[in-house]
């Protein structure tokens, strides 16, 4: 492995990679133990109690192994002579180590099994963040410094399996004061939910406080608790609600020095310190005993690249076309753009669009602003000289500008001037300025979304603005502008821009599924779910969506195969598809796939006998306990903080093999982080499923990284590809919109279904 020396001084620029792991040694190569039936949980937990001193016991399927941790301990179960070198065995006895480690070190447990979880209580970040206030007032508040301990067996490609311990730190927030001590210090907390005294039960949410007892209307078991017998839910934005009511103007100043603490733990340099910390610990701990006659030792931090056993990729960024013939390409969207115009320029039929602009009248002067910079542009900037008429090569934009008084009732006022505009005229598009605020406002009561909702019924698609965004500091503005733009042309239907791609077979689409629960509850049974499918062809070129009906949480899977085969049928009479064609369906996921869903396509592919059918079935999650280091990475400029961001994070585009039919993707780099306080991000993992009958995970996984440059609604690189992010902002949008007491669905599945409204 790679050795790499903590604190050396860096002399060379090429990327110094290594993952948030320590390599497990075993010494041994063979154990003898036991082997018991698995009956019920029950039974195992029994078990666990009864011999959780002398024995390791691991489930493996219907088997239960039991495995002595000292010489002389009895055999339980029937007599069994094992492998170390088994995976999960190996996984399981690195645990129960790591578990008896922590166990006699100064931390407090929170989770025994895996991930195991150790907490810092010798800090409180709260209270290093108040020195000089009365903390008195905030006791029993904290956030903690946590750690988190996995083991895993990696399999790089082209090298024997590595068992390794990942170390991933984190914040932990804690509230251990009761409801009544809240109230009583003038906390509002209607809408909360709140927990058992022991923190390990939800009990509900709080509707209203009478005589010392709170009402509850999301529960499980009881509808009411005693004020005094209850918790706040200890997550991070109710810390940080209660804070802000007791600490009052001292909030913003508390709150930064909070995140610049939190940075210290969770940045990328502060958890590359981290592991490298724990790691010089464990070692010096010597050996660990795992069972009779077998150890592990901790070795080096994990490499990648370069001299490691453990090899990285590099996928490769696209080229943009500009014409469907493909002889106009270039490597950057927005230049290209700037260089050719948008590939759809000769066959886009709207080249002088009708555009709605509404909008509150104290905002008439400052919208008439915006709208002229929009159409003509700003003079000698970098990004938008043209104006959104010369750089989408239209003849002009047939704008009506329609203002209106607010009033007291801003929903209403708002559905009542695009009402009467659209009373007797079509558009192609409506531009609607709003305040910040109402984004924080539900259902009906959201000017927003009840605007959105009246004009989609018409199907009219609705782009939004605002007020604070056009007021915007003036070096900033171009790069509104030129977003603002692409989403525009898009949502009327435009192509700005697809990517270079030559699929082996006839035809390859690309399919993300998504699924939204029209319910508000978290403790309720799901009842209501409407599946979301959007398609795009292998360039990129988004061909439709579908959000499916609304059904019953039981009825999903059934109506998930019909919206596929809508979807398909469509597809394939727009492109003329011929009975024996090969077809390629690459389904991407952005949760782990239930083994219903995964039937239901396989089902679904199962019934296309007019063509010669493969389907490759990917996940991508953040849900996973990996993160990768760049030690050589300085960090990019933040123009808008004045210094630089991204120290020890790895740029875009780079891979790590970890099992067979899974990789690690960066696609948050240096640039991509948010602000000099951005924690380190996470790698997506791309996970190929056991059902797929195509698997190629390099070609999958190039495919995914090309995918998020293709986002319509921004020119930066996306942090996912557009196969997942779309789906997302579908689903946001639909659960929003369900909300609304009128809501119609029906137009996305008919004068919607092609149009990208929801960018």
């Amino acid at each position: 492995m790679q050795i790499l020396n903590h604190g050396t001084q860096r002399t060379y620029d090429p990327p110094a990679l290594s993952l948030n792991a320590i390599h497990v040694k075993f010494n041994g190569d063979e154990i003898d133990g036991g082997i018991l039936t698995f009956e019920s949980k029950e039974k195992m937990d029994e078990l666990r109690t009864m011999y959780e001193a002398t024995h390791v016991l691991h489930r493996s399927g219907d088997s239960i192994f039991t495995i002595p941790l000292n010489a002389g301990a009895e055999v339980v179960g029937t007599p069994r002579h094992m492998s170390v070198q088994e995976d999960k065995l190996q996984n399981a006895l690195a645990r129960n180590a790591i578990i008896r480690y922590f166990s006699s070190r100064p931390y407090e447990m929170r989770r025994r099994a895996m991930p195991t979880e150790v907490i810092d209580t010798s800090r409180n970040l709260i209270m290093e963040c108040t020195q000089g206030f009365d903390q008195s007032k905030l006791s029993g508040f904290a956030i903690y410094p946590s750690y988190e301990f996995h083991v895993r067996v990696l399999h790089p490609r082209d090298h024997e399996p590595v068992c390794v311990l990942l170390v991933d730190p984190a914040t932990r927030p804690a509230i251990n004061v009761t409801i009544n001590k809240l109230i009583a210090a003038g906390i509002d907390l209607t809408g909360k939910y709140v927990v058992s005294l022991d923190g390990k039960h939800l009990l509900g949410r709080i509707i209203s406080i009478d005589g010392g007892i709170a009402k509850l209307d999301d529960y499980r078991d009881i509808d009411s608790v005693a004020i005094g017998v209850c918790l706040l839910e200890p997550r991070m934005n109710n810390v940080m609600f209660c804070l802000r009511q007791l600490v009052g103007l001292n909030f913003p100043r508390i709150s930064t020095q909070l995140d610049m603490r939190r940075f210290q733990i969770i940045g990328a340099k502060a958890k590359f310190d981290a592991v490298h910390r724990f790691q010089k610990d464990l070692q010096s701990a010597g050996p660990l005993n795992c069972t009779a006659g077998t150890e592990i030792e901790f070795g080096d931090v994990l490499g990648l690249g370069g001299t490691s056993e453990v090899k990285t990729s590099y996928f490769k960024r696209p080229d943009f076309v500009f014409h469907p013939t493909g002889n106009k390409t270039y490597n950057l969207s927005d230049e290209g753009l700037n260089q050719f115009g948008p590939f759809d320029a000769e066959f886009f039929s709207k080249k002088v669009p009708r555009i709605l602009v509404v909008t509150p009248k104290e905002f008439q002067g400052q919208v008439e602003v915006f709208l002229r910079r929009l159409q003509e542009g700003i003079p000698n900037s970098n990004r938008f000289a043209k104006g959104f008429v010369r750089k989408y090569h239209l003849n002009d934009c047939d704008i009506k500008l329609v203002t209106f008084d607010e009033g007291s009732d801003y929903s209403r006022a708002y559905r009542d001037a695009v009402l009467g505009a659209v009373a007797f005229e079509s558009f192609d598009l409506a531009l609607i300025v709003i305040r910040e605020s109402f984004h924080d406002l539900h259902g009906e009561r959201n000017p927003y979304l009840v605007t959105k909702a009246a004009l989609m019924s018409q199907g009219i698609p609705v782009q939004e603005i605002e007020i604070e965004t056009i007021r915007s500091r003036e070096q900033g503005m171009q790069y509104v502008l030129n977003n603002f733009g692409l989403s525009c042309y898009s949502k009327m239907g435009g192509i700005p821009f697809t990517i270079a791609a030559m699929p082996p077979i006839a035809h390859e689409l690309i399919i993300g599924l998504g699924s939204v629960d029209l319910q508000e509850n978290r403790l309720g049974n799901r009842s209501r779910v409407v599946g979301i499918t959007t398609i795009f062809n292998a360039d990129g070129t988004y061909l439709l969506s579908n959000a499916a009906r609304e059904v019953a949480y039981g009825q999903y899977i059934e109506e998930l195969k019909e919206s596929l085969h809508s979807c398909l049928d469509e597809i394939g009479r727009r492109n003329a598809w011929q009975k024996r064609d090969k077809v390629r369906l690459v389904f991407h996921v952005f949760k782990p796939l239930k083994d219903s869903e995964a039937r239901a396509v396989k089902s679904f592919v199962a019934s296309l006998t007019d063509f010669d059918v493969e389907f490759a079935f990917l996940t991508l999650s953040h849900e996973h306990p990996f993160t990768i280091f760049d030690a050589n990475q300085e960090g990019a400029w933040d123009y808008e903080n004045k210094g630089k961001k991204g120290a020890f994070v790895p740029g875009r585009g780079i891979g790590l093999r970890t099992g067979n039919n899974e990789l690690l993707m960066t696609l948050t780099g240096p640039q991509q982080v948010k602000t000099p306080l951005h924690g380190c991000p996470t790698p997506v993992l791309v996970k190929l499923h056991r059902e797929s009958t195509f698997s190629d995970l390099n070609y999958l996984a190039q495919q995914v990284y090309r995918f998020t440059f293709l986002s319509w609604r921004s020119f930066f690189p996306g942090t996912l590809p557009v196969t997942i992010s779309y789906s997302q902002l579908i689903g946001r949008l639909l659960g929003e919109l369900s909300m609304l007491p009128n809501w119609n669905p029906d137009m996305l599945r008919t004068k919607l279904r092609t149009s990208r409204w929801f960018l």
